[in-house]
């Protein structure tokens, strides 16, 4: 089987592992480079989005595709909008959709108009499950719910061998659905440690920080990545109630080694099991945050354990072998015909058929990590 994959984020990163390089039986044709301008150029970029779609429309045939992976709403819509307007019997897949806030009337409309006839759309939250499908007027069993993956794992240029020393900082990252103002008050009860917020200024606009926190934008992902796996821990204040915001943080933090620190919101419940692979503070409450994070930074024991619960925990289910998987799974229902919900059954125990439970190993190792916490303390 042929798959053509449409992403974006390959431009910035091309040797980026993910799922289509890593596969060995050559059935991937290619990861197109989309290249998208800043907010400010949203017209060309529609027009690029559009010109892709059309191009790739009219070499169906040429290339042999037999399945489209397109790597985000927006391409998705472009891709599925030009298939229906061309009658294009070509199987496509909407992977990573997520959206801030629901669509108003109008582009709810016409997301389902272009995605009506997708074979499914991945999301990374079971809670995205019923929130997506009502909003596009999709059967739930085409809406697959998976852990989100990065190559945070994989990839050596994340995953070096070389020891890092933890830095005395508390991180915060990310742009998309978050309270940046509560992390100020919190913050601000704590002027004798050092915060790093890595994220873009519009994230942060009508914010006031205290002179201990330091705001970084503009970098690399890879260096993104540096100052979380250097961090203490890394707080993250999710403010997106509605869908779903946060999952590529935690997954970065557990990944990376860094204790992660979270209000729980229904967007990653899936990945959050408090006292074990995290730790949880309340959404509105500064008093008890800083309670809960100064206690943090104090028990390097304890959150030694956490730490390697949640790398543990990571390495079960943040994989790129786990989106192959899906992959497969996704093409094999199509040759047999069958409803992916029944291949598939809940995609939220994909790892689980193929992997080791975590409880299950949590629990036998529990002993054994503590012991090695002693010794490891804060380098990896």
């Amino acid at each position: 089987m042929k798959i053509l994959v449409i992403f974006e984020h390959v431009e910035t990163d091309p040797g980026r592992v993910t799922f289509y390089n890593r596969d060995v039986t050559n059935q991937y044709l290619k990861a197109n480079v989309i290249k998208l301008c800043p907010g400010s150029h949203a017209i060309s970029n529609v027009v690029n989005l559009f010109l892709t779609a059309v191009f790739y429309r009219m070499n169906y045939r040429k290339f042999g595709i037999d399945l489209i992976v397109s790597g985000n709403p927006r391409i998705g819509f472009f891709v599925g909008a030009i298939n229906r307007l061309t009658y294009a019997r070509t199987k496509h897949v909407v992977w990573d959709f997520n959206i801030q806030k629901q669509y108003g009337p109008v582009i709810r409309y016409l997301a389902r108009y272009a995605l009506a006839k997708v074979e499914a759309v991945v999301v990374y939250s079971s809670h995205e499950k019923k929130i997506y499908a009502k909003m596009l007027s999709l059967p739930e069993d085409k809406v697959l719910f998976k852990l989100y993956s990065g190559p945070y794992l994989e990839d050596k240029r994340y995953n070096s061998p070389i020891k890092r020393v933890k830095k005395e900082y508390i991180i915060s990252a990310g742009c998309s659905g978050r309270d940046y103002r509560y992390l100020a008050k919190i913050a601000k009860e704590m002027v004798d440690v050092k915060f790093v917020v890595l994220a873009y200024s519009r994230a942060l606009q009508g914010i006031s920080f205290t002179s201990n926190v330091q705001v970084i934008t503009g970098i690399s992902e890879i260096e993104y990545c540096r100052y979380i796996a250097q961090a203490r821990l890394m707080v993250l204040p999710i403010a997106n109630k509605e869908t779903a915001n946060g999952h590529i943080a935690v997954v970065q933090a557990m990944s990376l080694k860094t204790l992660l620190v979270v209000n729980m919101t229904k967007g990653v419940e899936d990945y959050l099991q408090p006292g074990e692979n995290c730790l949880v503070i309340p959404d509105d409450n500064v008093e008890f945050a800083v309670q809960q994070i100064r206690a943090a930074l104090a028990n390097e024991t304890r959150d030694a354990l956490i730490i390697e619960n949640a790398h543990t925990f990571a390495n079960l289910h943040f994989t790129i072998r786990n989106d192959v998987r899906l992959i497969g799974k996704i093409t094999d229902a199509m040759m047999k015909g069958q409803s992916l919900e029944k291949d598939l059954h809940d995609l939220k125990c994909l790892t689980d058929q193929l992997c080791v439970s975590y409880e299950d190993l949590w629990h036998d190792s529990q002993e054994e990590q503590v012991d090695e916490a002693k010794e490891k303390q804060y380098t990896y």
